[in-house]
């Protein structure tokens, strides 16, 4: 079985190819929460989106997942992750079963903090879901290899931070939802 890992890097203060890198004193009276969007790289490059539906195909290519946090008056921390990594129904030799399982070879959470006296006005941190088929745990007694069954999902998270001292203007958070 030829499995692909999930790859990911961030990019700490600044997106590569974009000229000079801005920061900010940190502002612990910040009112407002950091923006943060989810992007998909597509054909046209990376466009914000709310899910991917792959239910149409057997194997799925790689997603590229770009998480970006922006605050003109800092950004104290990013965290990527497969939020949601199990599916309710498994597909094995034919069969589908309702059972949860974890979807396996999905990328590790990524963070980014900040622990400056100036603060980024933007982060970013992609994630790759790798292409091809994924795999799920099998259940007892079945031959494998078992897979995401059509119409399950995982979740992708990005959560952002700012330097605000109320709860609830520091924290935002996006989701994107996988379809298989």
């Amino acid at each position: 079985m030829n499995r692909r890992t999930g790859v990911a890097f961030f990019v700490p203060l600044c997106f590569v190819g974009l000229a000079g890198c801005s920061s900010a004193p940190i502002n612990k009276n910040d009112g407002s929460k950091p923006e943060v969007t989810i992007k998909v790289e597509g054909p046209n490059g990376y466009e914000e989106q709310a899910s991917q539906d792959h239910s149409d195909s057997s194997e799925m290519p790689p997603i590229n997942i770009m998480c970006v946090v922006e605050d003109p008056e800092g950004v104290r921390s990013l965290q990527l992750e497969v939020s949601d990594p199990t599916v309710d129904t498994v597909y094995c030799a034919g069969n589908l079963h309702t059972i949860s399982s974890k979807v396996e070879g999905l990328p590790t959470p990524k963070n980014i903090s900040v622990t400056a006296d100036e603060a980024p006005q933007k982060l970013a941190n992609l994630i790759i879901i790798p292409g091809g088929v994924l795999y799920t745990a099998k259940p007892p007694n079945e031959p494998g290899p078992c897979s995401p069954a059509k119409n399950t999902h995982i979740t992708v998270r990005c959560t952002g931070t700012n330097w605000s001292s109320d709860a609830a203007s520091s924290f935002k958070e996006k989701t994107l939802q996988i379809n298989f």
